[in-house]
C-alpha cells in the first residue's frame, strides 16, 4: 500500500501532513495547491512575434541601421534567393503567394474503365 513500508513485524507509517486525513487524502474544500496554477508564459511564437519588431543591432559598416529583426531576416532570404538559393526562393514564394496546393481531378466526374479486347494475332 502506498505510504506504508513493512519491517520486522510491524507496520510502519509515514506521517501525516498537513490538511490530509488518515488515508492520506485532502479534507473536502482543501486544495493541494493552494498558490493555485502557475501564470501560464507565453509561447514560443508570441516571443518570436514581440522580439522581430524590435531593433536589430546595425553592422559595424553601418548596414541594417534602424530596420527591425524581420526586415532583417526578409531581407535575407529574399537576398539568397537572388543569389540562387532553392530554399530561400521557396520560403520567399510560400510567404508571397501561399504554398502551392497540391490539384486532384474534380470528385463529381464519373470515370469508367473498359478491358480492351486483345490485339489480333
Amino acid at each position: 500500500m502506498y505510504g506504508r513500508a513493512l519491517a520486522a513485524d510491524r507496520i510502519l507509517v509515514k506521517p501525516q501532513k498537513q490538511d490530509r486525513n488518515r488515508l492520506g487524502r485532502f479534507e473536502r474544500g482543501t486544495s493541494g495547491n493552494p498558490g493555485g496554477r502557475p501564470k501560464r508564459r507565453g509561447s514560443i511564437a508570441a516571443e518570436l512575434h514581440r522580439l522581430s519588431i524590435e531593433l536589430a543591432p546595425a553592422s559595424p559598416e553601418g548596414v541594417g541601421k534602424g530596420e527591425t529583426w524581420a526586415h532583417r531576416i526578409a531581407r535575407m532570404i529574399l537576398e539568397r534567393a537572388a543569389e540562387g538559393d532553392l530554399r530561400a526562393a521557396a520560403i520567399a514564394l510560400e510567404r508571397l503567394d501561399g504554398r502551392a496546393v497540391p490539384t486532384s481531378p474534380e470528385p463529381d466526374l464519373d470515370v469508367t474503365i473498359e478491358r480492351l479486347p486483345p490485339p489480333p494475332a
